[in-house]
């Protein structure tokens, strides 16, 4: 027979050979997220701890549309229906497309465009509530995965059939 016994904070005493190894593999870890999000030039200039947002902060915003309510990037939400952190995502990458497309002279500057993320790119799983801080490792445990964006260019009616396929699953599977 076996028995389990908790170790915590208030059973065991810190150890700081081991408390240091693990400050140090942490820093190793953050780093190499900054670099792999940002690139080494950018991740120098940023730190994990930097605020990004405030939740439901509209001061700074002449938008109309700009909300107040909760941003949720609840697994059970994002991958089973429109949710407001799977909006503020693909917002963010409609802004990022449409200054850096519309604004060249190409061959999709004259085009509508429409940003989509697949619900199970974000893997945060919480809910913020008003008021709460988003520092970039916010955003980092959010979006965990590479991020790059493709441009594709397609007719409605296979976007639109593309859209229903997906809609048909009405538990979500995968990611």
């Amino acid at each position: 027979a076996w028995s389990m016994n908790p170790v915590t904070s208030t059973t065991a005493e810190e150890d700081s050979t081991i408390s240091e190894i693990v400050r140090k593999c942490r820093k190793e870890t953050d780093e190499g997220a900054m670099v792999s999000a940002f690139g080494k030039e950018t991740a120098s200039t940023v730190s994990l701890d930097d605020v990004v947002a405030t939740i439901g902060d509209a001061t700074n915003l002449s938008d109309a549309t700009a909300t107040t309510l909760p941003l949720d990037t609840r697994m059970s939400s994002v991958r089973r229906r429109e949710a407001t952190g799977g909006n503020l995502v693909a917002d963010a990458m409609h802004w990022l497309l449409e200054t850096n497309i519309h604004t060249e002279n190409n061959n999709y500057s004259s085009l509508p465009l429409l940003a989509m993320i697949n619900g199970g790119f974000i893997r945060g799983d919480r809910l913020y509530k008003p008021g709460s801080i988003i520092t970039v490792r916010e955003v980092l445990n959010e979006l965990p995965f590479p991020r790059t964006m493709k441009v594709l260019e397609i007719d409605g009616l296979h976007l639109k059939e593309a859209m229903a396929q997906q809609l048909s699953h009405p538990t979500p599977s995968g990611a």
